[in-house]
């Protein structure tokens, strides 16, 4: 048990409170004096608290003297947006001036939560940033408005996939994030030596596979891609889902397929709401 030095003092202007919509617009009232609202940031505390993932830490609602909101208004938005009541530790009376010292130390980055939450160090941020991109799939939009919550959920599902094609790509001319991504996909369902074959012409530039030109060539196209845009990164996908599938069929030749149907889905389509938890 954890045990208090002797000059410990208690802190009487901290109470627990079971905060409720009412009450959190009540509070917002006098919010007027604070930095402007971040909708993303509500949006990923809505999504928190809908999938039962909130959880109560030492950071809750402060207030001054006068009753104005210093820190917490994020929080009593999403519970407004909620509808649902949370446990908050409620700070009365504290000086206005803490608005210098709020939010100013460092923030824990994504990768610090996932690698504390999940005790192990050896994560990396590509580790993450292929789980990201493999999540987001053919349309190859952002997930930074992803919870960390969220992103570790995904993590302790596909961290086997995510792991094995970063090491197959890693520290590789072709170390490209949506590619990687794809073969991740493609581990759900195809055997791992498959993978690895594939993988290896990609490393080497060399194979005498049947479809050792076609990933050639998908190789010598990738290399000359010098941006990340958003149209870029679905044409890498694209292209890497439809010769890794011509691979696999031990196709000589392959046509770019235009519809937005993933070739290596991650879940069926009876799984596909709600796969975060």
């Amino acid at each position: 048990m954890f045990t208090l030095p002797v000059n410990a003092k208690q802190h009487l202007n901290c109470f627990l409170v079971i905060v409720t919509p009412e009450m959190a617009k009540q509070w917002l009232l006098k919010n007027n004096f604070n930095r402007p609202l971040k909708p993303k940031l509500v949006d990923n505390y809505v999504r928190q608290i809908e999938a039962g993932h909130w959880r109560r830490t030492h950071q809750g609602i402060a207030f001054d003297e006068e009753g104005v909101v210093l820190d917490g208004q994020h929080r009593l938005h999403a519970i407004i947006r909620t509808g649902q009541s949370l446990p908050m530790l409620i700070f009365l009376n504290e000086n206005q001036a803490a608005h210098e010292s709020i939010d100013g130390g460092k923030p824990r980055t994504l990768l610090d939560i996932v690698r504390l939450e999940l005790l192990d160090d050896t994560i990396k941020g590509k580790h993450i940033s292929v789980l990201k991109e493999m999540w987001a799939g053919r349309h190859c939009k952002s997930q930074n408005h992803l919870s960390a919550t969220e992103v570790i959920n995904m993590y302790r599902r596909h961290h086997l996939p995510v792991r094995f094609a970063v090491d197959m790509l890693e520290n590789n001319i072709v170390n490209n994030t949506t590619l990687v991504a794809v073969v991740a996909r493609a581990c759900h369902t195809v055997p791992k030596e498959k993978i690895l074959e594939f993988c290896n012409i990609l490393r080497t530039g060399s194979g005498d596979h049947p479809s050792a030109k076609l990933v050639l060539e998908f190789r010598h196209w990738l290399l000359r891609l010098c941006d990340r845009q958003e149209a870029t990164r679905r044409e890498i996908y694209k292209r890497a889902e439809t010769v890794l599938q011509a691979f696999l069929r031990n196709e000589t030749s392959c046509e770019m397929v235009r519809e937005h149907k993933e070739l290596f889905p991650l879940y069926s389509r009876s799984e596909l709401p709600n796969r975060l938890g």
